[in-house]
Protein backbone atom coordinates (compact mmCIF):
# COMPACT_ATOMS: atom_id res chain seq x y z
CA UNK A 1 0.00 0.00 0.00
CA UNK A 2 2.83 2.14 0.45
CA UNK A 3 3.59 1.77 -2.96
CA UNK A 4 0.86 2.90 -4.70
CA UNK A 5 0.90 5.73 -1.91
CA UNK A 6 4.06 7.19 -3.03
CA UNK A 7 3.43 6.84 -7.00
CA UNK A 8 -0.23 8.04 -6.53
CA UNK A 9 1.46 11.24 -4.84
CA UNK A 10 4.38 11.47 -7.18
CA UNK A 11 1.87 11.55 -10.02
CA UNK A 12 -0.87 13.81 -8.96
CA UNK A 13 1.03 15.96 -6.18
CA UNK A 14 -1.68 14.98 -3.35
CA UNK A 15 -1.97 11.84 -0.93
CA UNK A 16 -4.65 9.52 -1.94
CA UNK A 17 -6.84 9.91 1.25
CA UNK A 18 -6.79 13.73 0.27
CA UNK A 19 -8.05 13.30 -2.81
CA UNK A 20 -10.38 10.97 -2.02
CA UNK A 21 -11.62 13.08 0.74
CA UNK A 22 -11.71 16.28 -1.71
CA UNK A 23 -13.99 14.19 -4.07
CA UNK A 24 -16.39 13.81 -1.61
CA UNK A 25 -16.51 17.00 -0.77
CA UNK A 26 -16.87 18.25 -4.14
CA UNK A 27 -19.85 15.96 -5.20
CA UNK A 28 -21.64 16.82 -1.94
CA UNK A 29 -20.88 20.39 -3.09
CA UNK A 30 -23.11 19.51 -6.09
CA UNK A 31 -26.00 17.99 -4.23
CA UNK A 32 -25.98 21.18 -2.16
CA UNK A 33 -26.39 22.92 -5.58
CA UNK A 34 -29.47 20.58 -6.24
CA UNK A 35 -30.93 21.03 -3.42
CA UNK A 36 -30.05 18.76 -0.78
CA UNK A 37 -29.76 19.61 2.70
CA UNK A 38 -26.47 19.25 3.99
CA UNK A 39 -27.26 16.21 5.98
CA UNK A 40 -28.50 14.43 3.14
CA UNK A 41 -25.48 15.33 0.44
CA UNK A 42 -23.24 14.12 3.19
CA UNK A 43 -25.80 10.81 4.05
CA UNK A 44 -24.73 10.33 0.06
CA UNK A 45 -21.78 10.52 0.06
CA UNK A 46 -21.06 8.56 3.01
CA UNK A 47 -20.32 10.94 5.23
CA UNK A 48 -21.62 9.87 8.81
CA UNK A 49 -21.95 13.36 10.98
CA UNK A 50 -22.71 16.05 8.43
CA UNK A 51 -20.98 18.46 11.00
CA UNK A 52 -17.97 17.11 8.68
CA UNK A 53 -18.67 17.86 5.24
CA UNK A 54 -20.17 21.58 6.46
CA UNK A 55 -16.37 22.09 8.11
CA UNK A 56 -14.86 21.01 5.25
CA UNK A 57 -17.04 23.30 2.96
CA UNK A 58 -15.76 25.96 4.96
CA UNK A 59 -12.46 25.11 5.30
CA UNK A 60 -11.94 24.66 1.49
CA UNK A 61 -14.01 27.55 -0.29
CA UNK A 62 -14.22 29.30 3.10
CA UNK A 63 -17.82 29.67 2.91
CA UNK A 64 -20.95 27.92 4.77
CA UNK A 65 -22.24 25.34 3.22
CA UNK A 66 -25.93 27.53 3.13
CA UNK A 67 -24.21 30.34 1.21
CA UNK A 68 -22.68 28.14 -1.09
CA UNK A 69 -25.78 26.39 -1.61
CA UNK A 70 -27.44 29.93 -2.09
CA UNK A 71 -25.19 31.24 -4.37
CA UNK A 72 -26.05 32.47 -7.88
Amino acid sequence: MRHFSYKFNKVYHIRPIDYLIRFAIKKAADLLLKGLFSKEAAWNVNIKIHYILVDCIRNIWNISSYAYQNED
